[in-house]
């Protein structure tokens, strides 16, 4: 009895011994150290922020993202993309175009990619049709061959790409086939308030686009009036730039009052964040785990 005593003794020591308790606190550690790392790299759980996929999503609706590279290379238009802002803010927007594919928006909301179609209600920012390339890491964007929206976007990332680099924007204007004086556009107005010459560089390519209306009206036996845009770093003409991540453009599900890539521009991988898990990315990860098509 004594000697049994002892051996549970024994082992009773060596069970709850320092060597023990160290390896069971490592375990813990390593599990917490597990869990972080998920949840920073590979799954997070994120609350809608706003309103905008109102009414597929309400606002504080918990969306699973998936973080991988693999899921942000698998990405399709119509996915929702977790994505972080010029400012730091992190919102989440529905994909209209992954890198490589066009975008068609009309006057009327409709918006029409490859895999894509949307109406987004009282949209004002195509003001007429445009269309728009979601540019892929190592295009070279040509500003002289961009059409009016895309320019706007494409300057933007731009100075995203080079937040240290002054760049600057020179306006003409050409009636007709001709170059033609840029006062004639000192008449023009925008909401009522007169225009001054000096801001035609800074203006939107809508704006852009109410200002030469304005200008064809005033020129009698002018059939066309174009506001053309350089951009210069000091003293030298940039006619072209390359593009150094892969970008998205992603939209919300209404078209007033929402903040997406049309204010934001086209967004770039690093400030794409994760896709929320779907039934396509549940079956690209069986695929992934089970290639030759076993599931058991």
């Amino acid at each position: 009895m004594a000697k049994q005593a002892a051996v549970t003794s024994a082992q009773l020591l060596r069970r709850h011994s320092v060597w023990r308790l160290s390896i069971k606190i490592l375990g813990v550690f390593l599990f917490l150290i597990a869990g972080w790392s998920l949840r920073h790299w590979a799954v997070e759980g994120v609350r809608i922020p706003d309103n905008a996929l109102h009414p597929a999503y309400k606002s504080g609706a918990w969306v699973w993202v998936c973080k991988l590279p693999i899921c942000l290379d698998k990405a399709q238009a119509g996915d929702l993309l977790l994505l972080e802002t010029p400012t730091g803010e992190r919102i989440i927007r529905q994909i209209a175009a992954i890198p490589g594919e066009d975008l068609t928006g009309e006057q009327n909301g409709r918006i029409e990619g490859k895999t894509f179609k949307r109406i987004l209600r009282e949209d004002s920012w195509f003001i007429e049709k445009a269309t728009l390339h979601a540019p892929r890491k190592g295009d070279t964007l040509r500003f002289a061959t961009l059409a009016p929206a895309q320019f706007d976007l494409s300057l933007r990332l731009l100075r995203e790409q080079n937040p240290n680099i002054k760049y600057r924007v020179v306006p003409s204007l050409w009636l007709d086939s001709g170059k033609a004086p840029l006062e004639k556009a000192q008449a023009a107005e925008i909401h009522g308030i007169p225009i001054r010459l000096k801001e035609l560089g800074s203006m939107s390519w809508q704006e852009l686009q109410l200002v030469q209306m304005q200008i064809l009206r005033s020129e009698l036996g002018t059939t066309q009036a174009t506001i053309r845009r350089e951009v210069w770093q000091d003293t030298t003409r940039l006619d072209a730039f390359t593009v150094q991540q892969d970008c998205f453009f992603a939209l919300c599900l209404r078209g007033r009052d929402c903040v997406d890539s049309r204010e934001l521009g086209y967004i770039p991988r690093n400030r794409a964040l994760g896709v929320q898990f779907s039934a396509g990315f549940l079956a690209i990860f069986r695929t992934w785990i089970f290639p030759t098509g076993e599931t058991k």
